[in-house]
This record gives structure tokens, sequence and C-alpha cells, in this order.
């Protein structure tokens, strides 16, 4: 039993010693959008409590067509509460996007735009209910609120980005 348990850490210690060198296998595109999403997420957890928790993204020719950003959220959000969050996270994510010139001869074109996007916020609060929020998504200037209720994920509402945007202009005007 032992040797079982030695074998068991000398393999855990390879497997673990492997994923911290991953970024020497990473392109030096896939490098840049990293560094540059680990920076957003890092804003958007001090910011308003948006946890890391992937990213990726792809594109033709070594071009970026998409760039993905995935959080955790450890709070329970309704729609009109999470199209808030969902918003901000978009417009920051592009916002870092754009401004970094470091990306921008991996984009398939610049500047980016919500449409060249996906944000996943994952709710990781524990669900009264499978009618809560679960996820909520922009993918290509798409938003979905997705709930539990059904597997797969069942959209519960699903709205365009510009109609999110004219959604959260009345509610400042009506404050």
């Amino acid at each position: 039993m032992k040797n079982g348990k030695q074998i068991l850490l000398i393999v855990l210690g390879i497997f673990f010693m492997n994923c911290s060198n991953v970024d020497e296998y990473l392109t030096k595109d896939e490098k840049t959008q990293k560094q540059l999403t680990i920076k957003t997420a890092k804003k958007l957890q001090k910011e308003k409590g948006l946890y890391f928790s992937g990213f990726g993204g792809n594109g033709p020719n070594k071009k970026w067509d998409l760039m993905m950003l995935s959080l955790d959220y450890y709070q329970p959000l309704d729609i009109k509460l999470g199209r808030e969050l969902l918003m901000y996270a978009v417009q920051t994510y592009l916002h870092e996007i754009n401004s970094n010139e470091k990306i921008r001869p991996f984009l398939i074109h610049y500047p980016f735009t919500y449409k060249d996007i996906e944000v996943a916020i994952f709710i990781q609060n524990p669900k009264e209910n499978p009618f809560d929020l679960a996820v909520i998504d922009c993918l290509r200037g798409e938003f979905y609120y997705k709930t539990e209720e059904a597997l797969p994920l069942h959209t519960r509402f699903k709205e365009t980005y510009e109609e999110a945007v004219k959604i959260l202009e009345q509610q400042k005007n009506q404050k």
C-alpha cells in the first residue's frame, strides 16, 4: 500500500509541475490574450466581486475573431442585476482589449466590438429553486439568462446588446 501512495504522489507531482509550465506551450498571441484577460478579471474582481474562471477564443489564420472570458459570482442575481453586471463586464473587457496595443496585431479587426467577445458569468450560490439564474452570458451581442430548470441549461430570457443598453438607460433616467 505504501508503494501505491508513493506512485500516486509522484504522478500528482509530475501532473502539477506540467500544469505550472503550461505558459511555455502558449503562442505569443495566446500569452498576450491570457495576460490581458487576467488583468481584466482582476479589475472585475476588485470592482464587482467577479472571480476569474477561464478564458479562450478562436479565429482563422492566427487572428482572433472571438475572445472569451469566464467569471464566477457568489451572490444570487435576478435579470435586472444580472444585466447590469454583465454589461459592466462586457464593456470593461472591450475597453481592455481595445486599449491594449500588444493584442492588436492578433485581432482579425480593430476595434473589437461586443460581437467579437463572449463573457460568461457563472452564479455559484446555492440555488433556492431551479428557476434561479445559473449563468448569464453575452455571446456575440446576445445576452442570455439561463437557469437549471432543464438540462442543458434553459435560456429563460434573451435580449440583444442594444436592447440591454436601452433598458439600462431607461432605468438610469428613472432614478
